[in-house]
């Protein structure tokens, strides 16, 4: 078949790009696949089509519709775009309800006014109506959502029929995450950051900070006893403000920010503990490349789907992420108990194969499948 993947890559964020290359990926290995993007982007087996577009995102997420308009009457079997990033496709990926991701969004900013991180702009509210349209009026076969939360208000906020909707999880390359070399890796990590042998890591990684619950955990941390440790915060943010924030807490000493980060996976083999008290999420790809690597999880209950992952068997949920004390708890436990460590290390161990994106893919061949006018 001939596929067409339809990524507005120039809007920024790590977690949809990923996805959408990696399906473009999977799905060549039996397909035509033509990737549409705005960065120069090498996949093997993939055509690349490098779509040229302004750095005003407003005018980018108009252009990009009326493009991926065009791309639906070039020829292709099927379209694949996000709910957002394209107009019209055959398949749309929910990987979010934009609507809600929005409205918890402005809500995070008024209670946080003095962070400095990203502001609720006119595109984002351009992107909901493209959400709307698409998922009103637009002649789409299947809306593939990544977690059933996500399915649950697609229903709610757009009145969409329950059986237009598969649920598939996001993936993990699980060889990205599996080196016979961690011990190395750890050391070397340590050594860059001077970070001791004898204290702990713990991990946190996304963009922007806020959204991810940096601000919680670092109020957590003062509250974590007994333990010698660094927290390490990956992604982008008001680095200032949490500067601040730290040395009024007093821990001002045990966090690191690397806002510039290549090697993700080579943090995650140096980490003891992740912690994601995230506000809001479709499907994290951070959890499952936490528990690739083979480190313990510590959650909000709200972003993560029980469906897959049981508290104290897989992970640990936090039940209220402005309980500092809560996430405290949580963090001194697993720091303190290598045999509940062990246990959950074993049971992700045993499940992670289940997301291999090489498996998930193969469902979303399975919902091409059913819709494809040549099959």
């Amino acid at each position: 078949m001939k596929l067409a993947i339809i990524l507005n890559d120039s809007l920024g964020g790590g977690g949809i790009p990923n996805v959408m290359r990696s399906i473009a990926f999977e799905l060549s290995r039996k397909n035509e696949v033509h990737l549409f993007c705005t960065k120069n982007t090498k996949i093997k087996n993939v055509i690349i089509h490098k779509i040229y577009t302004t750095k005003f995102k407003i005018l980018s997420l108009l252009y990009f519709a009326v493009v991926s308009k065009i791309i639906t009457r070039k020829g292709y079997d099927i379209t694949i775009g996000s709910s957002f990033h394209a107009f019209n496709p055959n398949i749309i990926i929910a990987h979010s309800c934009y609507k809600s991701a929005l409205g918890k969004w402005r809500s995070i900013m008024h209670n946080y006014p003095n962070i400095n991180e990203r502001k609720i702009r006119i595109s984002d509210y351009l992107a909901v109506l493209i959400e709307y349209l698409n998922f009103r009026f637009g002649k789409y076969r299947r809306i593939v959502c990544v977690s059933e939360e996500i399915k649950n208000e697609i229903i709610r906020e757009f009145n969409v029929k329950p059986n237009k909707i598969r649920v598939i999880p996001n993936g993990v390359d699980l060889n990205k995450f599996n080196t016979k070399d961690k011990i190395n890796v750890r050391s070397l990590i340590r050594q860059k950051y001077g970070i001791k042998n004898k204290e702990k890591i713990i991990l946190l990684v996304g963009t922007p900070f806020l959204r991810k619950g940096l601000f919680n955990l670092i109020r957590s941390l003062p509250h974590v006893k007994n333990h010698n440790f660094k927290l390490i915060a990956i992604g982008k943010g008001d680095v200032k403000y949490y500067g601040h924030l730290a040395k009024t807490f007093g821990v001002s000493d045990k966090i690191i920010f690397v806002t510039n980060c290549n090697n993700p996976e080579d943090f995650y083999f140096a980490s003891d503990l992740f912690v994601f008290p995230s506000f809001y999420e479709g499907f994290p790809l951070v959890i499952l490349e936490a528990m690739a690597s083979g480190v313990p999880i510590i959650i909000n209950k709200d972003v993560v789907s029980d469906i897959y992952f049981k508290d104290s068997k897989n992970i640990f949920t936090i039940d209220n992420i402005f309980d500092e004390k809560e996430i405290a708890e949580k963090i001194n436990l697993l720091l303190s108990n290598n045999g509940v460590c062990d246990r959950l290390k074993k049971n992700n161990k045993g499940i992670i194969g289940e997301f291999d994106w090489e498996k998930i893919s193969s469902l979303y061949l399975k919902e091409i499948k059913k819709i494809s006018p040549i099959l």
